[in-house]
Formats: C-alpha cells, structure tokens, sequence
C-alpha cells in the first residue's frame, strides 16, 4: 500500500469518529428538545 492511501485510511478513520461523536451530540441534543 502507499503512504498516500494509508494516509488517506487515517483521515477517513479521523472523519468517522468525528461523525460519530456529531450524530452523538444531536441525539442528545433531540432528548433535550
């Protein structure tokens, strides 16, 4: 594998958690309201 692609798996991994942690927040967010 390149560095480019598993620099690219990394980023993609990064982005998941990140929307994870989003759709975490507005599920919390939709209890409240």
């Amino acid at each position: 594998m390149s560095p480019t692609a598993s620099e690219a798996l990394v980023h993609l991994d990064a982005l998941r958690e990140r929307l994870k942690e989003a759709s975490g927040r507005l599920g919390w967010l939709r209890s409240y309201l």
